[in-house]
């Protein structure tokens, strides 16, 4: 497996604790979201954790919370009336 130190999301997570990238995957042929996030052990070493996701996918996700949030306001507008 490839050195994925020099990734965006790898660097901005050892700088600031977490990051985040979208570009495409050669591998699979699909763009994702890549975030990477800094933990320590308990020993207080370092260890990254990094996870990907189909763009299309954290879309979706996002796109029906909003959905959600708005008939949530709508709804609790109608309630609380004039």
């Amino acid at each position: 497996m490839e050195n994925h130190a020099e990734r965006p999301e790898v660097k901005e997570a050892l700088s600031v604790g977490s990051g985040h990238s979208i570009r495409h995957s050669v591998t699979i042929n699909r763009d994702l979201l890549y975030y990477a996030v800094r933990q320590s052990t308990a020993a207080g070493q370092p260890v990254l954790l990094r996870f990907a996701l189909p763009l299309e996918t954290v879309t979706s996700v996002v796109t029906q919370f909003r959905k959600s949030l708005w008939f949530a306001s709508f709804l609790i507008l109608a309630i609380l009336g004039p």
